[in-house]
């Protein structure tokens, strides 16, 4: 049973003081009633006009400003908070687009951040923006960091880049500047590049890309899988045999292709659009467009999105749209002329590009 403790209802005192009632400060007996004070009305309107003294004035400003500081700063520090929650969320779901975006939201107000670089770092790999996660890298190489685990994956995946996403010698890129419009003297070149550089991950894919646009499909597939037997989450390997087997009309072996890539990125966006070109030549236009249309709204700038939606929208019977998505791509800031070139001659009839070929393949 709970205890109170007794009501005091009862006090001796009470009636002995209010006989004496007075001022508590002049001690005159004429006190103004209805306040909880006692004081005399000359004395509390001396009071009332009395000033506060400085210190209390400045600290009380100070923490005004404090406040004003809170609430001016609060919407910031909550949509921060948001998208950094948001890009953990993505990054866990493989959703590297997504992630990405948000984790540069965090990075524009904490810029000096390692965590929050390291996990752009890896976002931009999966996204396969070679370049930008290779920038990102420079910015924290050398920094200490708490979460080990995170600072070995990005070391893991930083060593992959240097490996296969950047050739051994420079003089690869003389090459390329200097046979670029050439493609059969850019392929030998290339060829005898690589009687140097064997081991050169990424002058062989190079080599293998050039040989799809030759049409060279099987040369181009051993090469390919030449360096998926050494480096098997090599994604452009992937994707480039995945465009391969589109080719050569076998949907199955595609689309395996690309699923292996989306496994690691569910946004990869090179991935989905290889799925597009799969079911727009082997398989079902309209899942085509429909996966035209989600592949190009996670990013409306990428050439190949652009190409795809114009394909997609030609196989779909709308001209119009077809031509509206074709002069973007063409009034692009990067400039495809080999898409455009294919594009022209699907368009225009000269080249019939979609096969009816059984997905049992």
């Amino acid at each position: 049973m709970e205890q109170n403790f007794e009501s005091q209802d009862y006090n001796p005192g009470t009636q002995e003081h209010e006989a004496k009632r007075m001022c508590q400060n002049c001690l005159s007996p004429d006190i103004e009633e209805g306040y909880n004070v006692d004081l005399c009305a000359d004395c509390r309107k001396k009071l009332s006009k009395r000033s506060f003294p400085l210190w209390v004035i400045i600290f009380s400003l100070i923490i005004l400003a404090a406040t004003v500081f809170s609430l001016v700063r609060l919407p910031s520090v909550v949509s921060t908070a948001v998208a950094f929650s948001r890009g953990e969320k993505a990054a866990k779901e493989k959703n590297y687009i997504t992630a990405a975006n948000e984790y540069k939201k965090v990075a524009e107000k904490y810029s000096n951040s390692t965590q929050i670089l390291a996990k752009l770092f890896l976002a931009q790999y999966y996204n396969l923006q070679i370049d930008e996660a290779y920038d990102t890298f420079t910015i924290i190489s050398g920094r200490e960091e708490e979460d080990t685990e995170l600072v070995e994956k990005v070391n893991e995946i930083f060593t992959k880049i240097k490996t296969c996403y950047y050739p051994q010698s420079n003089s690869f890129y003389t090459l390329l500047l200097e046979y670029y419009d050439d493609t059969k003297t850019l392929v030998e070149a290339v060829s005898e590049y690589l009687s140097i550089y064997p081991d050169d991950v990424c002058a062989t894919y190079y080599l293998a890309d050039k040989k799809v646009e030759l049409k060279e499909y099987d040369e181009a597939e051993k090469l390919a899988n030449d360096i998926l037997a050494k480096y098997e989450d090599f994604y452009f390997a992937h994707l480039l045999l995945a465009e391969i087997y589109c080719e050569k009309g076998d949907y199955n072996k595609s689309v395996e292709h690309c699923n292996r890539v989306l496994a690691d990125n569910r946004q990869n966006t090179a991935a989905l659009g290889n799925l597009v070109r799969a079911e727009l030549k082997l398989g079902d236009v309209k899942k085509g467009l429909e996966l035209a249309i989600q592949t190009y709204n996670l990013d409306k700038t990428n050439p190949l999105s652009i190409a795809n939606m114009a394909l997609a929208y030609h196989y779909n019977n709308m001209p119009k749209e077809r031509d509206e998505m074709f002069e973007a791509l063409k009034n692009g800031a990067y400039k495809d002329n080999y898409t455009i070139n294919l594009l022209t001659s699907i368009f225009n009839g000269e080249l019939e590009w979609r096969k009816q070929v059984s997905k049992e393949n």
